[in-house]
């Protein structure tokens, strides 16, 4: 079985959502890493990590379709970005979904508001996200 190394994880800021001040370890998906909020219930993604998690070969086994999705939170004042502390920039998601998703600029890390990667997964496109951030989409 391959293991993905994880990166340590310093945050910088609080949340950028609610501006809890601590972002606990968690996944989104099996074999994908997270930082969730306690608080509002976003999570933070390093991009590297999503990239990886889309390349591991155990990913399509260890995946958990979720049923339901709780209503999805979308905040959208502008954030921070946990990692690297620069301003994240809102992708409109479409494709039968409403919300639109944070994406770090400078460190490609990725922020989910409260249901919004369950919602995502749910429409079969939490593969999909960093098409989300190109052009073409």
């Amino acid at each position: 079985m391959v293991t993905t190394p994880t990166i340590p994880f310093t945050p910088l800021l609080a949340c950028p959502a609610c501006k809890t001040p601590t972002l606990h370890p968690a996944e989104a998906q099996p074999l994908l890493a997270s930082r969730r909020c306690a608080t509002c219930g976003g999570q933070f993604v390093r991009g590297e990590q999503y990239y990886r998690w889309l390349e591991h070969p155990d990913r399509a086994t260890k995946s958990t379709q979720q049923e339901t999705a709780g209503e999805v939170t979308d905040t959208p004042r502008a954030k921070v970005c946990p990692q690297c502390g620069k301003l994240m920039r809102r992708y409109r998601v479409g494709h039968g979904v409403t919300f639109c998703i944070d994406r770090c600029s400078a460190c490609a890390g990725i922020w989910f508001d409260a249901n919004e990667w369950e919602t995502l997964h749910r429409h079969g496109l939490h593969d999909r996200v960093h098409f989300v951030f190109s052009d073409a989409w």
